[in-house]
């Protein structure tokens, strides 16, 4: 899956453009509008609502769903190689907007254990 190209992206970098990849391969595209979905539309072709203004054939909805949850699950084995799951979780709850306790780094160092 990654070439010489994608391993000097981030972990997000490499998601991002596989998952437009994916939707690129399936025929997915973005429409807000009627306007816009007769562009992007083929003729013929049985189009179905994924959610959030995305469209694509029918027919490719299943492995839409396969083949982003697998992209979803190679994702997190990288993160977990990469930053280890204590440093996720901490990571993730400082991205909830939770206050910083002062002094407290992202450091793999942190002694303390979760419990």
């Amino acid at each position: 899956m990654p070439t010489s190209q994608t391993q000097a992206l981030s972990i997000e970098q490499w998601f991002q453009a596989e998952t437009t990849r994916i939707m690129d391969d399936l025929g997915m595209f973005f429409a807000f509008g009627n306007k816009q979905f007769a562009e992007k539309a083929v003729d013929g072709e049985d189009y179905v609502a994924i959610g959030g203004g995305m469209y694509g054939p029918r027919t490719n909805e299943d492995k839409l769903n396969t083949q982003l949850n697998e992209l979803i699950d190679l994702k997190a084995k990288k993160e977990i190689e990469k930053d280890g799951l204590k440093e996720i979780i901490v990571r993730e709850l400082y991205n909830r907007q939770l206050p910083r306790p002062k002094g407290r780094s992202l450091e793999r160092s942190d002694s303390q254990e979760l419990g």
